[in-house]
């Protein structure tokens, strides 16, 4: 089931959220994505294709395709700041700004659509973004999608033991107090909204940078404490790297950040 979750009006500030994060740095991170990832795009983008991302914000998707290769890269955001920034770093590099339920693109004028960490962003529920993901693409056109996985620990633990004693002990943390910042899906409810966009899912995967020894997003959001000091992005402390190999031993449901579906338009 989706779950929402809410943060401070501060937390939310897209721009100071993209006032910490530089060009090279995406760039950095994107080479050392997770590599089932990294293979979507190779197994279904092709050279010809047109490639967009909705919610782009820095364009990190578009800057690792265009050095391979790839010259009809599109990107979309709400946000103008990152977008601004992107194309003076790039100016050839296509951007559109606004809201990816309300694309100003023809359709059946993409044929693959990438969105990372968007759509559970709209509280209304992502449906809207599907269908107008399912309108600019054309006929048998990709979707890979990807959003923050309601996994075994966020869907008890924290979900009925943390986030009611924290809220008990500190007001702060009262929904009334917050702004909706976004869901947790599960599983089912992806495939579920995929299918009611008429979308045919072909794959899922969760990311959580299983590829590496020391760096586990789960882990390090859940569990500030087990978290590197002045290490890079998600590492973690021998604690946590004991912890996620643990976990992971069980099943990768239990703390992993992220989860990947790949459709097909219907």
């Amino acid at each position: 089931m989706a779950v929402k979750w809410y943060l401070s009006p501060r937390d939310t500030d897209w721009d100071r959220y993209w006032d910490s994060h530089s060009i090279a740095a995406d760039r950095a991170y994107t080479r050392m994505e997770y590599p089932r990832l990294l293979e979507t795009f190779t197994t279904y983008l092709r050279p010809d294709d047109v490639f967009f991302e909705g919610g782009c914000g820095l364009g990190r998707w578009l800057h690792y395709l265009k050095e391979r290769g790839h010259k009809k890269l599109i990107g979309m955001d709400f946000t103008v700041q990152p977008i601004m920034k992107s194309k003076a770093h790039d100016p050839q590099l296509d951007f559109l700004a606004g809201p990816v339920d309300n694309i100003p693109l023809r359709s059946e004028s993409v044929d693959f659509y990438f969105s990372g960490g968007v759509m559970e962003h709209f509280e209304e529920g992502p449906g809207r973004c599907l269908m107008e993901a399912h309108r600019i693409l054309k006929k048998d056109g990709i979707l890979v999608l990807s959003v923050p996985y309601q996994n075994v620990y966020r869907g008890t633990v924290r979900r009925f033991f943390t986030m009611p004693f924290l809220k008990l002990l500190k007001p702060k943390f009262r929904n009334k107090y917050r702004v909706f910042y976004q869901y947790y899906f599960s599983r089912r409810d992806l495939m579920k909204f995929l299918r009611e966009a008429n979308f045919l899912p072909l794959e899922w995967f969760y990311v959580d940078r299983f590829h590496t020894s020391n760096q586990r997003a789960g882990i390090a959001l859940e569990f500030p404490f087990l978290r590197k000091r002045n290490g890079i992005q998600w590492e973690l402390k021998p604690a946590g790297i004991f912890l996620a190999r643990l976990a992971e031993a069980i099943s990768k449901s239990i703390f992993t950040s992220s989860i990947v579906i790949v459709a097909r338009k219907q």
